[in-house]
């Protein structure tokens, strides 16, 4: 199927019918990734999923033209299966979240109850970055729908005090489903991984520096393997640039999935992710479902998920040095190292266990039906 075809995941008229409007990989993310998982998932088994998926690579006319598609198809939806109870829209922040401020208003012309689940950690600087008329249409727009489904508990007092949100909010960090990996590790150096888009916000050319000051001065060989592509051809060739020429191994793997992309975290020593924003990355989950331990930086919801010195190391956004001095500190001791990853993994299996997700998700769903 391509990506503007609809998916029906479920065919049981029986359960109750949720409309699901999220992106299906490609292109792989923490959105796309969480919906496919949704669906493959137990939950699928108790409610009726029926899918639009808005996962495009579009931009300018081009994107508004795909976005228009888009909300014809959700009207031809409500319009064939008057059986929906509860629209879940996935969003990020910035032009996306007004592109779907479009879907809710047809929602709510239909009477369904609106779920909208807001992934990323540019919320933030979005609101407080704009003016207050689009202040009064973000607020407008969040109060038009019956929840809001936030990944971490730091935002609840954000919509509710700093954006004076009066509709539910609901707590709903990420989970992932991460199978069983067989370690694979060279003992003959330390090999460290980044997996996301390759673009400056990702702090990878922050990442280039300090591999270079990192390989320089440490006393262990280093290996860097990046997985993932750009969001434009221009930001991925700007990232490559950046790590021409360096004291260190670095393998550009490209978009991986399925084995592949486990293969890789089983392959790794230490998984690295310094963005400049980020919210609750599902790719630092699968980091620590495997057992690796985490560098990462102060944003978003992350410090909800890893303490600094237990199951990771934390510094803040666009410190070279910093980074620099977490990733040579973790390839010369083993034993922290391994003390860290089985930390890691102990509190993916309590707090981010995707039967916990799928569990929370339903009492939500279930709530907004009543």
């Amino acid at each position: 199927m391509t990506s503007t075809q609809l998916r029906i995941a479920a065919t049981d008229e029986r359960r109750p019918t949720i409309l699901m409007i999220g992106p299906l990989p490609p292109p792989i993310g923490g959105q796309s990734v969480l919906v496919s998982n949704l669906l493959a998932g137990a939950i699928a088994d108790r409610f009726r999923y029926l899918v639009l998926d808005v996962a495009h690579e579009s931009s300018g006319l081009a994107r508004i033209v795909r976005s228009a598609r888009f909300l014809t198809r959700l009207c031809a939806l409500l319009l064939l299966h008057p059986s929906i109870a509860v629209v879940h829209i996935h969003t990020s922040a910035g032009r996306a979240l007004f592109e779907k401020s479009a879907f809710v208003a047809v929602a709510k012309v239909f009477r369904k109850r609106i779920l909208l689940h807001v992934h990323g950690g540019r919320f933030r600087a979005v609101w407080q970055n704009a003016s207050r008329a689009k202040q009064r249409l973000i607020r407008r727009l969040l109060d038009q729908c019956d929840a809001i489904a936030v990944l971490g508990p730091g935002w609840t007092s954000f919509y509710r005090e700093e954006v004076g949100c009066s509709c539910r909010i609901a707590v709903l960090p990420h989970a992932v489903r991460a199978p069983t990996v067989r370690v694979e590790r060279d003992a003959r150096s330390v090999t460290l991984l980044y997996a996301g888009q390759l673009r400056r916000e990702k702090g990878l050319i922050d990442l280039a520096h300090a591999m270079r000051l990192a390989g320089e001065g440490c006393t262990r060989e280093l290996r860097l393997r990046i997985m993932g592509t750009g969001d434009t051809a221009e930001s991925e060739t700007a990232v490559r640039r950046a790590f021409v020429d360096m004291p260190v191994r670095v393998d550009f793997l490209g978009a991986l999935s399925g084995e592949s992309k486990w293969r890789e975290f089983a392959r790794a020593d230490v998984f690295v992710l310094p963005s400049h924003s980020e919210d609750m990355p599902l790719s630092i989950l699968e980091a620590m479902a495997v057992g690796l331990p985490v560098i990462t930086t102060r944003v978003g919801s992350i410090s909800e998920a890893i303490d600094h010195g237990v199951e990771g190391l934390l510094v803040d956004p666009h410190d070279e040095t910093a980074l620099a001095q977490a990733i040579s500190e973790l390839a010369i001791d083993e034993a922290r190292r391994i003390s860290m990853g089985a930390a890691a993994r102990r509190k993916s299996a309590q707090h981010f266990s995707f039967e916990r997700y799928e569990a929370e998700l339903e009492t939500l769903y279930r709530s907004l039906l009543e």
